[in-house]
């Protein structure tokens, strides 16, 4: 399996050797996925919950990715920005990600000459339901610019399809929208996924 055009991206525009993108509560656990430099393929990954606490393991593919499940966090901290996790392989530690995030994206997926993006934007939502933006980034130096809109349903899922861009081999997405800090308030800001990377060859 060859070293991803994606995780090149991911590596490059980071600027680390390490990197953690995405940690995402899935069917009672947590789903962790991450990228590495190309000198780090089939090196050991630990999952460790901030500050410390190893949850998992997993190893580097060739490829540059490394994903694993593992337990939720106690219920008295998961809903908190105490909730973080990081990865680490050897002397490499990658920043931390925290578990509760306002709007959240599902590992994407090229299918047919395009990239079919879908997650979540948790209540409450905004009065009248502010759509989503997608954003997408094809080199480290480009600005994202916005490639699709969608409205969420009630419960605040969202599902797009964005054709992939001619002669691409990688590009990196991100959802925008807005919320309401609470539910007795009208006041909205800006909230955003975790950027995720595909491979679009």
């Amino acid at each position: 399996m060859p070293y991803s055009p994606a995780a090149t991206l991911v590596v490059s525009c980071s600027g680390a050797k390490l990197t953690l993108i995405n940690v995402l509560e899935q069917h009672g656990k947590v789903f962790v996925q991450g990228a590495a430099a190309h000198e780090l393929a089939g090196q050991q990954v630990t999952i460790e919950f901030a500050p410390k606490t190893k949850v998992g393991t997993t190893r580097v593919g060739a490829n540059g990715f490394f994903q694993t499940t593992v337990p939720l966090p106690p219920k008295d901290v998961r809903n908190t920005s105490r909730a973080r996790y990081i990865a680490v392989v050897k002397t490499f530690v990658s920043k931390a990600l925290k578990l509760t995030r306002r709007v959240t994206m599902n590992p994407l997926v090229h299918k047919g000459g395009k990239v079919l993006i879908s997650g979540k934007v948790l209540p409450p939502l905004a009065r009248p339901t502010a759509k989503v933006n997608v954003t997408q980034q094809l080199t480290c130096k480009d600005k994202p610019k916005v490639v699709g809109t969608a409205k969420p349903s009630r419960s605040g899922g969202f599902v797009l399809s964005i054709p992939v861009p001619k002669g691409q081999k990688a590009a990196i997405y991100r959802v925008i929208t807005k919320v309401r800090g609470t539910p007795t308030s009208a006041k909205t800001f800006p909230s955003f996924s975790l950027p995720l990377p595909v491979d679009l060859s």
